[in-house]
């Protein structure tokens, strides 16, 4: 009976360690955490580790909470029926509800001693992963709303929380990140919307992608990810948020990784796979650019000693 109570307790933590989907966001999050810390000029320390820590916590419950309302469809999807752990069973939905709303209450937890700014922004940031995907309303199932709500709740509020754990009032090194990081967000949205394009229509899910058409989805995504680059560039590079060998050298480790994608990509033609390395590539890329900037610096003296 124990062994079997100790095999039910490890189904129940791979369940909800499956429904976190950690790895499908802690780059990003700590890109664009990081890009307002800088803006605001704070430091790596305990202030900077909980800002981060709260923004992976509200960014989990979105994801966890949307593989929840999801479960009904993904029950139906022969690819996806294994992947949402309610559907494989290792979870029952009370459970995962369960999990997922105690995500959310300790990230808003850790939001408060950060401040009332913080606090406020870290709040809608949680409010919007639940009206994202909570069925009566399903923003990510509205056209337009779908792609503002995602580039809100998954890289504006970050960066945002991040720059407001140091500092009170807004300046204007916050605007080149954060239309950088809002842009490429919206990207990777409307990326994911023209890639399941086929799908979405047959089931009849009237999202951006859908209401533009195909191929004026995809105009828009090489719009929004020049705007990315281009307002990263200037934040980098013309205001110097970051010292230049930062982004020297993310940049010659995003080519390094995305090359041969992309030449595979372009050698067939195929427009999805061109642009797929990128899309995978910049939160590793991201992650170790401000590793390289906030971590090390702060390693050395100690490293000295």
């Amino acid at each position: 009976m124990i062994r079997g109570l100790q095999g039910e307790y490890v189904k129940q933590l791979t369940g909800i360690w499956r429904l976190l989907r950690f790895n499908d966001y802690a780059g990003s999050v700590v890109f664009t955490t990081c890009l307002g810390v800088a803006a605001a000029g704070g430091q790596f320390g305990w202030k900077m580790l909980l800002v981060l820590f709260a923004n992976w916590l509200a960014v989990g419950f979105a994801f966890m909470y949307n593989d929840v309302e999801d479960a009904p469809d993904d029950a139906q999807d022969p690819k996806k029926v294994n992947r949402n752990p309610v559907t494989a069973g290792l979870l029952s939905v009370k459970e995962a509800n369960i999990a997922s709303f105690a995500v959310a209450v300790l990230g808003f937890t850790l939001f408060l001693p950060l401040g009332p700014t913080v606090s406020v922004l870290g709040a809608i940031c949680i409010a919007l992963g639940f009206f994202y995907s909570y069925r009566p309303w399903r923003f990510k199932g509205i056209a337009v709303l779908d792609v503002v709500s995602h580039m809100i709740m998954l890289s504006s509020l970050q960066l945002l929380c991040g720059y407001f754990a140091f500092a009170e009032t807004l300046n204007t090194a916050y605007i080149a990140p954060l239309l950088s990081m809002t842009a490429a967000s919206a990207y990777g949205q409307v990326f994911n919307q023209v890639r399941d394009f086929e799908g979405d229509q047959v089931v009849g899910l009237k999202n951006t992608a859908g209401l533009l058409g195909k191929p004026a989805a995809q105009i828009l995504m090489q719009a929004l990810l020049t705007l990315a680059v281009g307002a990263g560039a200037y934040a980098l590079i013309i205001q110097q948020i970051a010292p230049l060998w930062v982004f020297a050298f993310g940049l010659a480790l995003l080519f390094i990784i995305i090359l041969p994608g992309v030449l595979r990509g372009i050698r067939s033609g195929n427009f999805q796979q061109a642009h797929a390395p990128v899309i995978y590539a910049l939160p590793y890329v991201g992650t170790a650019m401000m590793a390289a900037w906030f971590v090390v610096p702060w390693l050395l003296p100690a490293l000295r000693a």
